[in-house]
């Protein structure tokens, strides 16, 4: 929660594109993405460090 009220995720890259991965192989991609697209903020860490 941040200090407005708002609900607040907090993801690394890795993370987001292995679950995402993962989600879409099991047929549970859009399920899986409820979690990214509900919070009203979606920080994503180490966008530098992915190739």
């Amino acid at each position: 929660m941040t200090r407005d009220g708002s609900e607040a995720f907090f993801t690394s890259a890795d993370e987001l594109i292995g679950a995402l991965s993962h989600a879409a192989l099991t047929g549970r991609l859009e399920a899986a993405l409820e979690s990214y697209v509900h919070p009203h903020v979606l920080l994503i860490d180490e966008l530098g460090y992915q190739s």
